[in-house]
């Protein structure tokens, strides 16, 4: 964001689903007319063994709720024109979702038979 703010790059469009409120006159890759390449965003989330102990499960639940209203971590996001989900999806189907829609992408690509 520091390049765009400085007006050394200018952003052409963003791959999110809705406009970031940080640049909020850019469009989106699918309103630009690239649906496929509007859908592909970056996420990051923590996983555990399936037999993790449930307090363990429920300590890392509080922390994570505890850093989506965490006023640094917001802002960090927002510098690096990030947008942070935790605790706004449902972790297990979103990362179905994504395996899902990657690897459609990758066999539309030849890269999987």
């Amino acid at each position: 964001m520091p390049h765009i703010e400085s007006g050394d790059m200018r952003p052409l469009m963003v791959f999110s689903p809705e406009r970031m409120e940080a640049l909020p006159d850019v469009p989106t890759a699918e309103e630009l007319g690239y649906e496929l390449a509007g859908q592909v965003i970056g996420w990051s989330a923590l996983y555990g063994p399936p037999d993790l102990p449930e307090e363990v499960v429920n300590t890392w639940t509080d922390v994570m709720e505890q850093v989506s209203e965490d006023e640094t971590w917001l802002s960090r996001a927002d510098d690096r024109g990030s947008i942070s989900t935790i605790g706004s999806v449902d972790m297990e189907t979103y990362a179905k979702e994504q395996y899902e829609f990657y690897r459609t992408l990758a066999e539309q690509f030849g890269y999987l038979e």
